[in-house]
């Protein structure tokens, strides 16, 4: 079972009656911030999640590479691939997703869910990686 290192302080997931509120407060933060800052923080929250779940599951690793999880990370961020990969038959979104979990998938588990959410927040912001505002 993989460990997820996932810290959660919104207010819906402890039951605050001030959730709504709080989630007013938190998008009139953003929406100052352009999108393309929003979209590298994502990327950056699960790199260093990517990282996390090798060293808790190095298993999951050695099925991809013999590398550090530091190299196989910027190997997947930073990497030609376009978020396709063959070990996982070119999976995106929900269909790397579903790989994660699926019991007869025997391969890099981690590799699957990184893969399946990064996919699925590009696709959140309509297939855009970088954002250019006016002036």
């Amino acid at each position: 079972m993989l460990g997820l290192p996932f810290n959660c302080d919104h207010a819906y997931a402890h039951g605050s009656a001030s959730a709504e509120s709080n989630s007013s407060m938190e998008m009139s933060k953003n929406q100052g911030r352009p999108s393309r800052t929003i979209v590298e923080e994502h990327g950056s929250h699960l790199r260093l999640t990517m990282t996390a779940l090798y060293r808790l599951n190095p298993h999951e690793l050695q099925k991809s590479a013999s590398v550090s999880p530091e190299e196989m990370a910027q190997w997947v961020f930073e990497g030609p691939f376009g978020w396709k990969f063959d070990a996982l038959r070119n999976a995106q979104g929900i269909e790397a997703l579903n790989l994660a979990f699926n019991p007869e998938f025997h391969g890099d588990r981690i590799l699957a869910m990184i893969t399946g959410i990064q996919t699925m927040i590009i696709a959140a912001y309509g297939g855009k990686t970088e954002f250019h505002f006016p002036d």
